[in-house]
Formats: structure tokens, sequence, C-alpha cells
């Protein structure tokens, strides 16, 4: 039993260091693609000049098209699953590993990346052929605040400490936290009954509005951003007062830990929004690109006379 547990172990830690091998962090990457994009269009300058502004346009249409690739395959993950069950098939294993590697949501999501600053080269190209008119300076503003919102959203999900993940409760779902929250009342609620005047009174006083109430959002904030539980300063908090109650001590431990799970959940709750309450905002920004780079196209067909 000991070998086998110990042979798991193993597995477990390899597994770990092969994730983190293959984990990609994207300040790297998006220092690298910047780069790529201010030498390429230094050497491509003069490619540049002679380049239409049609082809140049369908470059860039092109590109922002690829990267928003990643928002479609994200939504549709069971495509990816048939795919990759039909690729275990026909395909040998090491090469299956490699378009596993491929199809991972978070490769995706620094192809997504890259190919957004990327796009920005013949973005370039583009602006340097074309008359820029008021739907055109929209447009660019437009492209300008969504790589903004993008790149803020990855560093914030690439850069927010492990132990946010860690030490807050693992719910995945704002609906999960709500039900475990009344889970909890409940069960304290149940606790007390028939318990002494004072236990009772100290719970009405401390512990309930706590489970009915908010933690201050800058706390959990700040717990988030440290790294660490903000249900533990709730329960030190609580503790001071088990003095009080010589004969309900062991209860008042039991009351006190609801409310510091509470509070965790409440960390949990706040780390979902805090990481990913930036979305909305960049798909809002990027719906209204698209509708101004149609404008553009069907503009550029009119006056054309295409």
């Amino acid at each position: 039993m000991n070998a086998t547990v110990t042979a798991r172990l193993e597995v477990s830690r390899r597994a770990a260091r092969l994730r983190e091998l293959l984990s990609i962090r994207l300040l790297p990457l998006i220092v690298l693609c910047s780069i790529v994009v201010v030498v390429a269009h230094h050497l491509t300058e003069p490619f540049a000049l002679h380049l239409s502004a049609y082809h140049s346009g369908f470059i860039t249409l092109a590109a922002f098209v690829f990267a928003g690739w990643y928002s479609v395959r994200k939504r549709f993950t069971w495509l990816g699953l048939h795919m990759l069950v039909l690729a275990q098939r026909v395909t040998p294993a090491p090469l299956f590993r490699l378009v596993r590697f491929w199809d991972r949501l978070e490769t995706r999501r620094a192809i997504h990346v890259a190919a957004g600053i990327l796009a920005l080269l013949p973005l370039w190209w583009h602006t340097q052929t074309h008359l820029m008119g008021p739907l055109e300076t929209v447009l660019a503003f437009a492209v300008v605040t969504l790589l903004a919102s993008g790149l803020f959203g990855a560093l914030l999900q690439d850069f927010l400490p492990t132990a946010m993940t860690h030490r807050a409760a693992r719910e995945v779902r704002l609906g999960d936290v709500e039900s475990a929250i009344n889970l909890l009342f409940a069960q304290a609620e149940e606790k007390i009954l028939g318990h002494s005047e004072a236990l009772i009174g100290a719970y009405l006083g401390h512990v309930k509005p706590i489970l009915v109430g908010t933690w201050p959002r800058r706390a959990l904030l700040a717990a988030s951003l440290r790294g660490r539980d903000a249900g533990v300063s709730c329960a030190a908090e609580l503790a001071r007062y088990r003095g009080q109650l010589t004969q309900d001590g062991e209860l008042w431990d039991e009351l006190s830990a609801l409310a510091a799970h509470k509070v965790n959940l409440e960390q949990n709750a706040f780390n979902l929004e805090f990481g990913t309450r930036w979305l909305g905002f960049h798909l809002a920004i990027a719906a209204l690109t698209g509708v101004l780079v149609v404008f553009h196209v069907l503009a550029v067909f009119y006056f054309a006379g295409l």
C-alpha cells in the first residue's frame, strides 16, 4: 500500500512539474511580440510603402479574424473535444501529445494574445497607405482600446498570485458560492438552538452579522493580492469573545469557523469577479470594433465604385 501511495505521489509531482514547464507566461510573450512588430515594421517599411491599401487592409482583417478564433473555440468546447478524439484515433502518440498541447485553452489564449499584437504590424502598414477620416479615427481608437483591455485582462490573469486560488475556496461559479453561504447560515442557526442566552447573544451580535452581511471589499482585495485567507482575520476577531463563553467555548469555535469559511467564500466570489469582470468590457469593445470594421469596408467599396 505504501509503495502504491508513493508511486502515485511521484506521478502527481511529475505531472505538476510538467504543467509548470508547459505553462506560458504572457508578459515575456507580450514583450517579444511587441519587439517583433517594431523590428518587422522597420525592416518592411519599403515593402509597406508599395503595398496597396486593399492588400494591407485584407491582411489586417485576416489577422484580427485569426485572433478572434480563440473566443469561438472557447465557447464551442465540444467541437475541440470531438477533434481531439478523432486525432487520438488517427495520429501517433507523440504527435497526439503535441496536438493536445496546442489545443489547450492556455495555449490558445497565448496564441490569441500574440496574434492580437502581431496584427498591429499590418495595421501599421494600412495606416501608412490609407487616409484617416472620422470613421477610421474612431476605429483606430476602438482597436487601441480593444488591445489595451485584452492585455490588461491577460496580465491580470497571469500575475494574480497563485495563493489567490489556493487559499480561497475553489468554487468556480458565483451561484455555487451563494449556495454554500446559505448552507453555512443554516448550519449556524441550527447549532445555537437550545444553548445559553450568552451564546445566543454573542452569536446575534458578532457571528450572524458576518453570515448575512458583506466583508469589506478592500479587505478582500488586500487579502487576495497578498495571497492570504481573509477568513483568518475574521476568525481572529471572533476569538476575542471566546473568553466570555466559558461553557460554550467549543461551540463558539465552531461558529467562528463557519463565519471564517463564509468570509473565505466571499473572497472566492470576489476573485471570480475580479478576474473576469474586465471580459465583458473587452467583448463589448470587440463587438463595436467589428461593427466599425464592417462600416469601414462598406465605405471603401462604396467610394471605390465596387
